[in-house]
């Protein structure tokens, strides 16, 4: 196959194979310039992201993360086991400031040349985001109360059911 037929998938399995060959694990550290020679065609300045983005989510299916953060552009790496509960908190935190830039935006803009329709549109999505914002941050508490009264909605692809009374 030439590298002009070579899809992105077919460069970043073949990308994960010489990974593995060199030691893919919790903890691996994968300089910069490996990782675009690996990319084969999507290593250049355009595409490189790309090829970064999919290996990414294939990795972070198989269980690892691989991240950037604090290696000045070196390379990229797979944070050790211990250190994936970090990871995970933060992108939870993320969520409550995704929500909060989501209502401030649509608190604060001005609407003056948006039709009827679209005005109702932005109310309602404005609701619906403070009211997630809401059940994000009392989550816990939501979870407390279904453990004491009905465990059984916790488990996995168990379905609500109201119960009438309750």
């Amino acid at each position: 196959m030439s590298d002009k037929t070579l899809t992105q998938r077919d460069v970043t399995l073949s990308a994960l194979a010489k990974m593995a060959e060199r030691g893919l694990d919790y903890g691996s550290f994968f300089p910069m310039d490996f990782l675009k020679e690996i990319a084969g065609p999507w290593g250049d300045e355009d595409n490189f992201r790309y090829f970064i983005m999919g290996l990414t989510e294939i990795l972070r299916e198989r269980g690892f993360i691989f991240t950037s953060r604090e290696l000045n552009n070196e390379g990229y790496r797979i944070p050790q086991q211990v250190e994936n509960y970090h990871y995970t908190q933060h992108w939870h935190d993320s969520i409550d400031r995704s929500y909060d830039k989501i209502i401030t935006v649509l608190s604060n803009m001005r609407r003056d040349q948006l039709t009827e329709i679209e005005q109702k549109r932005d109310e309602n999505w404005l609701r619906l985001m403070r009211h997630e914002r809401m059940m994000l941050r009392r989550a816990s508490e939501a979870i407390e109360l279904i453990r004491k009264t009905q465990p059984g909605l916790l488990k996995e692809d168990q379905e609500a059911v109201v119960v009438e009374g309750n």
